[in-house]
């Protein structure tokens, strides 16, 4: 089987999935876009999609209608041009093309081409500049620069189609080895045969073709899924026209995940609206916070972290990722959406990257044993950007974009328990379970409902994005987000508060484009989970920890089992803990004890020395003179 038979047997495969709704919408003749090398190709395969759509049901009239959209779409200027024995046309020439251009015709693989050669022309399979009065031979076999590739650091590459001994290539090579009469000696190397006259050749032809002339491809290559264009009218990968991804074959389970569609939306729905009701809050955030991984980027904030964390085993928090997944993929754990948090950081920021505007589901949080680790991670994935990945994290680091979305994670305990950074604090909204079932406690029930979500999938998501980039949309969703910021204020951090109403828009929209229902989450369903300024001060929560350490050890250091004692210091009653033991017992935590002291001592909770020089002081301890951390005891009534 060559290759044009596989694509067109995937082809196939992929369209027994796809519903009536699916077909409807215009979906299949992307994916014969995909799979087509060329007009022609495509038109075989639309052959393959319009058989699927009658055996679904859809009218003549609808199937011709779309065909006729979906060609202009992708070939706006299939039949621009008038062939004149069989090479030459020039009735319709590309707008603005030189005066008197004569296009030239010619096949590059399965795609027809048409150009713009301006004083260039074919003699055979000679390519010559034509002069006033000589002809200079510019090639001695058929080349032509096809396209640009946009790079995502914004430089560029000319793609190259050539034909020698009978073999047809096609290459990409930066613009400083093709425009340089030196370096171009390189594409020697691909069996070009290399003549100085060719720089200007590619030049002349670029210039009077790009943005002219539709055969000549512009294409933009970046690093990730989801919206590709500022303006947010592009999303990858339902949209894919003159865009393509470099890093796919890295992430190929997570790519072949949102490709997969199976049932139908009506079964998703059916299987979802079981639980959107006012007795399951958790869930019904979860389906926000996914949808309001697509507003990230629009929304120009940053990204959200939702942790639905308890210790119960089989509660629903990995049903809760897998509700969230089914939104925008295949849910169905090992299928790549659905991924363990026990992983580095630097392929974690890599993932946010590839996932880039959709949702980052990651589950297990107890796998991972660094803690120092955790708190570097949730701190990047915070800022939705690779700055501040610790140097240790090696080589790699500059490659890394940014990201736009919401990173779902769940657990056996509190995210924000592993974590003193005020700025991921500020970014974590959290969901416990407590000793609740988020779903339900029937097994029965809670396996019938996987199943739904494994065959019904990869349809909401494909929705809210279609609805997202029709006119005024966008600005509707701006206005609807700063309704709630205003709303919110002064009820939380002014993090928690921008997180809160990005998924409060999200889930808005969500009612109103998916749902169908007024079943919308309010201010009061999240503020229960939203933080104020005093639970995000790390230097209360690290009080909080020595305290609950020294309540724990107190009776043993009055035994003097333990090092450390109770006394007073300048009238204060403190508790004197060995330098190294306390040193010990904040790194255990993942604390800063230079930080702490520096809190402590401005907040009057800790005594240092007279000196000035040193937080800790001599403190006889057991009849041993040693230095001590000596922190200050709450009221005996606290």
């Amino acid at each position: 089987m060559d290759d044009k038979q596989k694509r067109l047997e995937d082809l196939k495969a992929r369209l027994q999935n796809v519903s009536y709704d699916d077909f409807e919408a215009g979906l299949p003749y992307n994916d014969a876009y995909e799979c087509a090398r060329g007009y022609d190709e495509y038109v075989e395969c639309l052959g393959i999609v319009e058989e699927a759509g009658r055996t679904r049901g859809l009218p003549e009239k609808t199937l011709s209608e779309l065909r006729a959209a979906y060609e202009a779409t992708f070939y706006p200027h299939q039949y621009d041009y008038i062939i004149k024995d069989g090479r030459k046309i020039s009735t319709i020439a590309p707008q603005n093309a030189s005066e008197g251009a004569a296009l030239t015709q010619f096949r590059i693989g399965e795609r027809t081409v048409n150009f713009d050669f301006g004083p260039y022309c074919f003699k055979g399979e000679e390519l010559y500049c034509l002069h006033e009065e000589s002809l200079e031979l510019v090639s001695s076999h058929p080349i032509m620069p096809i396209g640009v590739i946009i790079n995502p650091d914004m430089t560029e590459k000319l793609v190259i189609w050539f034909k020698r001994f009978g073999i047809t290539k096609t290459i990409e090579e930066p613009r400083v080895v093709v425009f340089d009469k030196k370096k171009i000696k390189k594409l020697i190397n691909y069996g070009v045969d290399v003549n100085p006259a060719l720089v200007e050749f590619f030049t002349q032809i670029e210039i009077l073709n790009r943005g002219i002339n539709p055969g000549f491809e512009t294409i933009v290559e970046a690093t990730h899924m989801g919206w590709i264009n500022d303006s947010c009218s592009a999303f990858f990968p339902y949209d894919r026209k003159n865009y393509r991804c470099s890093i796919i074959s890295d992430f190929r389970h997570e790519y072949d995940s949102v490709n997969s569609v199976a049932g139908t939306f009506e079964g998703w729905l059916e299987a979802v609206n079981q639980f959107r009701d006012p007795d399951h809050i958790a869930v019904r955030i979860a389906l926000a916070a996914s949808f309001a991984s697509a507003l990230i980027k629009p929304l120009e904030t940053l990204p959200v972290i939702l942790h639905i964390w308890g210790t119960k085993s089989g509660s629903g928090k990995t049903v809760a990722l897998t509700t969230a997944a089914s939104i925008w993929a295949n849910p169905m754990s090992g299928r790549g959406f659905l991924a363990s948090l026990n992983t580095t950081i630097i392929a974690m920021a890599r993932r946010a990257q590839f996932f880039c505007s959709f949702p980052l589901c990651d589950d297990e949080l107890q796998t991972v044993r660094n803690k120092k680790d955790l708190q570097d991670m949730i701190y990047v994935l915070s800022q939705g950007e690779p700055r501040g990945l610790p140097s240790r994290s090696g080589v790699g680091i500059r490659d890394l974009s940014s990201w736009k979305n919401t990173i779902m994670t769940s657990g056996e305990q509190s995210i924000l328990s592993w974590t003193v950074l005020a700025g991921a604090q500020n970014r974590v909204i959290e969901i416990p379970c407590g000793d609740n079932y988020l779903f339900s406690d029937d097994a029965e029930t809670m396996t019938r409902y996987i199943n739904q979500l494994k065959e019904n999938h990869n349809h909401a998501g494909r929705r809210f994005i279609e609805h997202l980039k029709e006119p005024g949309n966008i600005d509707h969703v701006r206005s609807l987000y700063n309704g709630f910021i205003t709303a919110l204020k002064r009820q939380a951090t002014n993090k928690q508060i921008l997180a809160a109403a990005a998924i409060l828009t999200a889930d808005n929209l969500a009612c109103d484009w998916i749902f169908r229902d007024e079943m919308k989450l309010t201010i009061e369903d999240l503020l229960p989970y939203l933080k104020g300024e005093e639970d995000v001060d790390a230097g209360n929560r690290m009080q909080e920890y020595i305290y609950e350490w020294i309540a724990t050890n107190k009776p043993s250091m009055i035994r003097s089992e333990k090092p450390g004692k109770i006394t007073t210091v300048k009238g204060r009653r403190i508790c004197a803990i060995p330098t190294e033991t306390f040193r010990d017992l904040m790194a255990d935590k993942g604390y800063d004890t230079r930080a702490y002291f520096s809190w402590a001592v401005e907040h009057d909770m800790a005594i240092r020395d007279d000196d000035g020089k040193h937080f800790d002081r001599r403190i006889t301890v057991n009849g041993v003179s040693i230095r001590c951390a000596c922190i200050v005891m709450p009221p005996e009534d606290e």
